[in-house]
């Protein structure tokens, strides 16, 4: 089905993977990025570059618009720098012509590599600037992690033999395996998807825009409220059920229909000569889907090279986190 679908294919949709907010490097979405180049034109596109008027010295924001407008999609892949007004404003009025939007947002700051060399790691809140635009759209990201009794394991030095580290698994209840809400196209027949560290999300009500959650925690879940010390001895606890009383939170969002500009009923970006930008304040019918945790997009490395998205080196499973993106 899959090579038919290629041959009947006139025309080759384009993807741009969003730069310039700290977002996820080309050597960490290989693993996916070699995977949509057999379907897609796929490209990279730094949101604060722009071309520069040899005359005025003014930017070019009709240029930058038109080079967005080349994509069908983009996808934001874990920013970690804050989008200034110019840059939402770039992406509304991408969504505003119809344009698609995969947000992949990590609303708290956790870091396993933070806990590679010490027991514990502070989380805090992210501030991306994206909660006025997100909430627009129809959600809300919510600053705490999610712990969940259904979760993948991590590997553990527990011995050294002759200088070789020895490894046991233990869960790890920071790392949801989200399964299937409800059923859908994007989430049909997949694996797990592995998250880490991920927070949930509450729906807005949006008139014109329907939502879908594809993704959700099981039934068996706990928030922790960010800021807060992630401790690697949690390991050796036993998670008390009675502490598990939450169910099925959002991982992710699909919202389909006609949104509203963030802009509309606001104050306006100006350009570099003061002047207020166009403002389409209806868009077309079109989608986007949040996910609550950048890692989804991230593989993995063995010996220098990436790894198919999904794949966990340590314990040999291939989660859904590749059939997920390409569904979407």
């Amino acid at each position: 089905a899959n090579a038919l679908r290629k041959l009947q294919a006139n025309d080759r949709k384009g993807i741009g993977f969003v730069e310039g907010h700290g977002e996820l490097s080309d050597l960490e979405t290989e693993g996916i990025g070699r995977v949509l180049k057999e379907s897609y034109d796929l490209a990279r596109l730094d949101l604060r570059s722009f071309e520069v008027d040899s005359v005025s010295g003014q930017i070019s924001i009709a240029k930058k618009q038109a080079q967005l407008n080349r994509f069908d999609l983009l996808v934001i892949a874990k920013p970690r720098e804050t989008f200034a007004d110019l840059d939402k404003y770039l992406l509304d009025q991408f969504v505003m012509q119809g344009g698609k939007i995969i947000w992949l947002i990590d609303a708290v700051f956790a870091d396993m590599d933070s806990l590679s060399t010490k027991n514990q790691a502070l989380s805090y809140p992210l501030d991306l600037g994206l909660n006025d635009i997100l909430f627009r759209y129809g959600v809300r990201l919510n600053d705490h992690l999610v712990q969940d009794a259904l979760c993948a394991e991590i590997p553990v030095v527990v011995n050294q033999v002759n200088g070789v580290p020895q490894y046991e698994f233990f869960p790890w209840l920071y790392f949801p395996l989200a399964m299937p809400y409800q059923d859908h196209p994007i989430v049909s027949n997949i694996n797990p998807v592995r998250f880490e560290f991920p927070s949930s999300i509450d729906t807005i009500v949006t008139p014109g825009v329907q939502k879908t959650i594809p993704l959700s925690s099981s039934r068996y879940t706990k928030t922790t409220q960010a800021p807060t010390n992630i401790r690697l001895s949690s390991l050796n606890e036993q998670p008390q059920p009675e502490e598990f009383t939450e169910q099925y939170l959002p991982l992710a969002i699909l919202l389909e229909g006609t949104f509203t500009s963030n802009f509309k009923n606001r104050l306006q970006p100006r350009d570099g000569n003061g002047e207020e930008l166009s403002l389409i304040e209806e868009s077309k019918a079109t989608a986007q889907i949040v996910i609550a945790d950048g890692d989804v997009l991230k593989n993995q490395f063995q010996r220098g090279e990436a790894l198919r998205l999904g794949y966990d080196k340590f314990t040999g499973n291939q989660y859904g986190n590749e059939d997920l993106i390409l569904n979407a």
